[in-house]
């Protein structure tokens, strides 16, 4: 079991939130972990905190910049080219 840990702005319900400290997931096949050096809240965010529509718990901040901290499971090659589709996939 993975105990590491990580921050998180986490909705509480409304327009309220908590900074909160969750546990790192774990890697699985295909998936990348990220290291994240800054993360963002969009206007989507803002959205839905003004409407209500953030159910307690979800975790908000979208826009984001940080390095591969683990790969599930994939080669460099293929980490890689995952890296390439997320970076591709955010900025269309």
């Amino acid at each position: 079991m993975n105990m590491q840990t990580n921050h998180v702005v986490a909705c509480l319900g409304g327009d309220k939130t908590a900074l909160e400290t969750r546990p790192l997931p774990d890697v699985g096949p295909g998936e990348l972990l990220l290291d994240l050096r800054v993360v963002g809240f969009c206007g989507t965010d803002l959205f839905k905190l003004d409407t209500g529509a953030a159910g307690p718990g979800t975790v908000l901040g979208h826009e984001l910049v940080g390095e591969v901290a683990a790969v599930g499971g994939l080669d460099e090659g293929a980490a890689q080219q995952r890296v390439d589709q997320v970076l591709l996939s955010r900025a269309a």
